[in-house]
């Protein structure tokens, strides 16, 4: 290696000048060097002590009851109805909180910095961990659409800087959900510590977080890219081609930084061809490429093309994929491609070179390396699986992990293969200083769940079902929570399933900077690690969610009629077949849908979701389904850019004994493909109030913003029609607006049946906007339970159709566990009094 580059490289962790708020901001959008080390809080098992030890892949962390309590310190013994106090995070000297996560945190967080006499923040836990940017920008009366910016997923990137010390401490019960992340990027010696955190800090950045923003949904560009150049080559099986990249001034020397690398790849099989073409970049003339990966892997686009956006990969369905992660170099860079595949290869590309700044060559030289295991045994007791070991001195700013789960579990929760946790050691660390709770909490979700979404710090751009099985691709950027290095860096992932899984196939790739003297674990890759696993057909497994289903192939569904049919291959199905139909138009097809007991039924559908997938509405006896999810006015909306085979959940649906209809109806020109079609009895059904209106059916008029409002399934024997409308309030003042069902105008008394539980609170009605009545005390008193509440009829009120009922929280009892503001409302009933 050339000498010059040893020269001219600046450790990635020398101190910086400050640490300030602006420059808190900016590592959103783009990788700077990092100054102190990064540590996370997180509700792990305690009970992982030492990769030896028997409990090292314990996975009690959060669910309440955990055998030893998630948190640091328990400052508070929990009272005789399990309420307590316990530390969450606790850091002395300047940093700043970088990231935040929950998958559901009850009870209250208080965050106090510094040596303030009052907390930035007290009150719901999940509130702050969640969405922290939305609560702390409304408060400085910034308004910015936050969603896909500084929230991702269940994750929330807004940073709190601190100058002395950060406490934050949590108050609830136990038994109750406290799953949370929280990372700090601590300040190194020698750094100048900056402003502590307030609402006035916020305001004096408003225009920079009103940029950051709209960088962050792509809604802005931050500069104008440098010219570029065109490369192209064809690959012939086992041939290889080069493509050197000089320096950006006349004379080809000067130091550069490739800021963007598009490439695009045409093959007769382009999923064969990306997994199969090795992609090799060295910088400054390396005998050993700094980056060695498959060519779709290396931009997280696997198998396949898999359109995606964040903020450092772009795939385009047209099959141009840019990374736009800066690539310094000193004296030039080459970039190989050599072809392992049975068939020829074309490469075109275009590179963006400019001069590069101090800050880049602080960070050091670019280093990705792809690594796979095929043929895994997964287990739900787990095994970790290698990410990156490093020696030397750089930092960690992106991980991915593409994967191959063979089950055949329709539901999400069935078929999950994440519940392992992220673990990383950095220099000195006997316990991992970073220690999480879970794969899908690492890479900003919860819940196992199936959905695609390509944010900019998260993505799961790949899953292609059923549920989470198939080919699955995860990633997370860590450019506001990086993870420096001074000699040494481990990264590992626990394989952990919620079933024993063969034939699966675990790959991952870690993207870091170092210097010249930097070493890892890579081994080259082989013919043998570069191919895309095919999914092999299975028999639909009634597991997990699915439990006690019944699952019936949609090919062996008694047809009732409508547009005639076919069958054809899919790979991706469960049995690598779907059943369905070309709609030009309005087209339907009926299945029989036999139901062999009385009960509530929940509904599901396995179906293809492609680009020329046809919207459906689903009638079952000739009424509307309601679907859960993916729907506008009822119709799912089955049109993705990349094909997956994925469920869609309805509404539940009492059924009688016989043989129902159910027919699915193409509300526009495009594809049907039904995979299978399952249902499963969740209760008896339930008794109706009678002359009542379920609250959980009234038209929603209005809400408090941000206010969760949602069904939720309770006793079929003693909620009327087993649901209730649960309203997830945080704060005094929150609402919800419903039309009252007046059929004509005249004086009306209005009788409500709420529901009273532990953390319920003080519902005051008002009609038509004026209040009705006294407010009404929803705490369960009588027992830790959730129970109907006792009927209360309004005042007399004169109400003409389009009458609203405000249900508004005003307060709370003192016994009630946090937030101590949910209410529901189970039905409301009209009685005309004139």
């Amino acid at each position: 290696m050339r000498l010059a580059a040893v020269l001219t490289f600046v450790p990635a962790l020398a101190a910086q000048a400050t640490s300030s708020y602006a420059e808190h901001l900016e590592r959103l959008v783009r990788v700077r060097p990092c100054s102190g080390p990064t540590v996370q809080f997180a509700s792990y098992d305690r009970r992982s002590t030492a990769p030896g030890a028997p409990h090292w892949f314990a996975n009690s962390d959060g669910f309440g009851r955990e055998p030893i309590p998630g948190f640091l310190a328990t400052l508070v013994e929990p009272d005789a109805r399990g309420r307590g106090k316990w530390l969450v995070a606790e850091v002395e000297g300047p940093g700043a909180i970088v990231r935040t996560w929950s998958a559901g945190m009850a009870g209250t967080l208080e965050v106090r910095l510094d040596d303030g006499s009052a907390p930035i923040y007290r009150g719901p836990a999940d509130r702050f961990l969640r969405r922290k940017s939305e609560v702390l920008l409304a408060e400085a009366g910034i308004e910015l659409p936050v969603e896909g910016s500084f929230a991702q997923q269940d994750a929330d990137y807004l940073p709190i800087p601190f100058t002395r010390r950060l406490t934050m401490t949590w108050e609830g019960r136990l038994d109750e959900l406290h799953f949370y992340h929280v990372t700090v990027a601590r300040g190194a010696p020698g750094d100048t510590p900056g402003e502590a955190f307030s609402l006035d800090l916020l305001r004096r950045h408003r225009a920079q977080l009103a940029r950051i923003d709209a960088l962050l949904r792509g809604t802005a560009e931050d500069a104008s890219l440098a010219p570029g150049t065109e490369s192209a080559a064809e690959l012939q099986p086992g041939g290889s081609s080069a493509w050197d990249v000089p320096g950006p001034g006349p004379d080809a020397a000067r130091e550069g930084c490739i800021e963007r690398l598009a490439l695009r790849c045409k093959a007769d099989d382009v999923a064969t061809a990306l997994r199969g073409t090795i992609l090799r970049i060295r910088f400054d003339g390396a005998s050993v490429a700094q980056v060695e990966a498959p060519l779709g892997d290396f931009f997280l686009s696997a198998p396949g093309v898999q359109p995606q956006r964040s903020v450092a990969m772009q795939v385009e369905a047209d099959g141009w994929m840019a990374c736009t992660l800066p690539m310094p170099f000193t004296s030039g860079c080459r970039i190989e491609l050599h072809n392992t595949t049975g068939g020829p290869v074309a490469v075109e590309g275009r590179v963006h070179v400019r001069t590069s700044n101090e800050e880049e060559r602080r960070l050091g030289t670019l280093h990705a390396k792809w690594r796979v295991q095929h043929d895994l045994v997964a287990t739900p007791e787990g095994r970790d699986i290698p990410y990156l070991f490093a020696r030397g001195e750089g930092v960690l700013v992106g991980v991915a992990c593409m994967l191959v789960n063979p089950t055949g579990i329709p539901t999400a929760g069935g078929s999950w293969w994440g519940e392992g946790d992220e673990k990383i050691w950095v220099d000195d660390d006997v316990f991992p200083s970073t220690f999480g709770t879970g794969s899908e909490d690492f890479f900003n979700y919860a819940w196992s769940r199936p959905d695609l979404f390509a944010l900019p710090h998260c993505g799961q751009p790949t899953c292609t079902g059923p549920g989470t099985s198939g080919y699955v691709t995860n990633y997370r950027w860590l450019f506001a929570d990086c993870v420096p290095f001074r000699r040494s860096l481990a990264c590992m992932m626990e394989l952990k399933h919620h079933r024993r899984i063969e034939g699966f196939s675990y790959a991952s790739i870690a993207f870091w900077y170092a210097g010249p003297s930097a070493i890892d674990d890579h081994r080259d890759l082989t013919a043998r690690d570069l191919f895309v696993p095919p999914l092999r057909p299975l028999g639909v497994v009634a597991d997990g969610g699915a439990r006690g289903a019944t699952i019936v192939a949609a090919e062996q569904l008694e047809v009732r009629g409508g547009t005639e049919l076919r069958t054809w291959d899919e790979p991706l199905a469960t049995r690598h077949r779907l059943v369905g139909f070309t709609a030009r138009g309005s087209e339907r097809a009926a299945f029989a849908l036999p139901i062999e007991a009385d009960g509530r039924y929940e509904l599901h559908v396995v179906a293809l979701h492609r680009a020329d997938a046809a919207p459906l509405r689903v009638l079952l006896d000739g009424n509307p389904l309601v679907p859960l999810a993916r729907s506008a006015g009822g119709t799912v909306g089955l049109r993705r850019a990349s094909t997956c085979v994925q469920d869609v959940a309805f509404a539940p649906v009492d059924l009688r004994v016989g043989v129902h209809e159910m027919t699915f109806v193409a509300e526009d020109a495009g594809i049907v493909g039904l995979d299978t079609v399952w249902w499963k009895r969740r209760s008896p059904i339930p008794f109706k109030a009678e002359g009542a209106h379920e609250g959980e059916a009234l038209a929603r008029v209005g809400t408090s913003p941000g206010l969760a409002v949602e069904v939720q399934a309770l006793d079929a024997a003693r909620w009327s029609g087993g649901e209730h409308l649960w309203v997830r309030a945080t704060r005094d003042g929150e609402f919800v607006d419903l039309e009252l069902p007046v059929a004509r105008p005249g004086r009306h008394v209005v009788e409500l049946c709420l529901t009273r539980s532990w953390d319920y609170g003080i519902v005051q009605a008002f009609l038509d906007g004026v209040p009705a009545g006294e407010p009404i005390d929803t705490y369960n008193h009588e027992a830790r339970t959730v129970a109907p509440a006792p009927v209360v009829a309004l005042p007399p009120r004169t109400l003409a159709p389009g009458a609203r009922l405000r249900l508004q929280v005003v307060g709370s009892s003192p016994e009630s566990s946090p937030p101590g503001r949910y209410f529901g409302l189970d039905w409301v009933r009209l009685r005309r009094v004139d």
